[in-house]
């Protein structure tokens, strides 16, 4: 899988939904497979939609950092769709930036992302 450009995706709120074991997602990053991270958001495996809440459950249990995880809901996301106008920082681009503060800060990888999240939607209102 390393040697190819396949994409494994990872349905944490399925795994939760049904469950059943997350996907090895710390081995398939370790053997330099690319991990996309989606929701699944259905009723009836995976009722929760928060994409957030899922990576970060997902990022615990298989002791991911949170890049890993940011590159797992974003670029390798894109990736994983064939979008490659997307999901990148690129010259001539269009990108939503925000900073997220170090780990030393004691915030979870969620209540940075959403932070995050929330600070790009408010940009993206009073636009």
């Amino acid at each position: 899988m390393a040697k190819s450009e396949t994409v494994a995706v990872a349905l944490p709120g399925a795994s939760l939904g049904l469950g059943e074991p997350f996907t090895p997602a710390r081995k398939i990053l370790d053997k330099n497979g690319i991990l996309a991270i989606a929701s699944d958001w259905n009723p009836g495996s995976a009722p929760m939609g928060n994409l957030i809440t899922q990576a970060s459950i997902l990022a615990t249990f298989q002791k991911l950092s949170t890049a890993e995880v940011l590159a797992g809901i974003t670029f390798r996301a894109a990736k994983a769709l064939n979008l490659t106008d997307r999901g990148i920082l690129k010259t001539a681009g269009s990108t939503w930036v925000c900073g997220i503060p170090p780990p030393t800060t004691g915030r979870t990888l969620y209540d940075k992302l959403m932070r995050c999240l929330g600070e790009i939607a408010h940009t993206h209102d009073t636009d």
